[in-house]
């Protein structure tokens, strides 16, 4: 990047320029900037671990929250160098969620083992029958969209519940994730009512 560039960059007039949605200014930052932002992930991939499929979306996804809500930068601050470390920031970022998201579908894929498994024998069968017809009904007292994030455990391939959710409902995979623990979590609770009132 020329410094005459990286000067007009950094200057006031061109980030309320960007703030405004100057649709030039947009494409002049993404231009200059994006390719030193993935260059910058490459060097730096032993402090984040995401793969290069991720970085294109990483970068994306910086400049789209800068020229949204510019931050409060020093007047002729270089932008570059606060770009390159807020993609470096959302990489890691996104690999702890990564992280969180393997591990509850860990927990899902071991759930749907132990609801799924074979009965050895008819009392268990049976046991197995009232346990699931018990659910049905409470799930029948929750919201259609607690039902569907819950349903989606015994539907999804594999371990992709929570994915599938997403998909389903056009929404981020962070967010089915939360639905998802809420929907189970209220779904426990009105099993451990249910529980009370029995031996009431």
């Amino acid at each position: 990047m020329h410094d005459a560039t990286e000067d007009l960059l950094a200057s006031p007039p061109f980030l309320e320029r960007l703030a405004s949605g100057d649709r030039e200014a947009v494409a002049l930052l993404a231009r200059e900037c994006a390719g030193p932002m993935l260059d910058h992930l490459k060097k730096t991939r032993r402090q984040h671990g995401r793969p290069e499929s991720d970085w294109r979306d990483i970068v994306q996804s910086v400049l789209a929250r800068f020229v949204e809500r510019p931050p409060r930068l020093e007047a002729y601050r270089p932008v570059l160098p606060y770009l390159k470390q807020s993609a470096l920031n959302e990489a890691r970022d996104e690999a702890k969620r990564a992280q969180r998201r393997k591990k509850h579908e860990q927990w899902a894929g071991e759930e749907r083992l132990r609801v799924g498994r074979a009965e050895p024998n008819p009392t268990q069968a049976l046991e197995q029958a009232e346990m699931f017809s018990n659910v049905e009904a409470k799930l029948g007292m929750m919201s259609p969209a607690d039902q569907r994030a819950v349903r989606i455990l015994l539907t999804a391939d594999g371990n992709r519940h929570i994915v599938a959710l997403a998909t389903q409902e056009g929404i981020s995979v962070e967010a089915a994730q939360k639905r998802h623990s809420r929907a189970m979590e209220r779904l426990r609770k009105k099993m451990n009512d249910s529980g009370n009132e029995d031996r009431a």
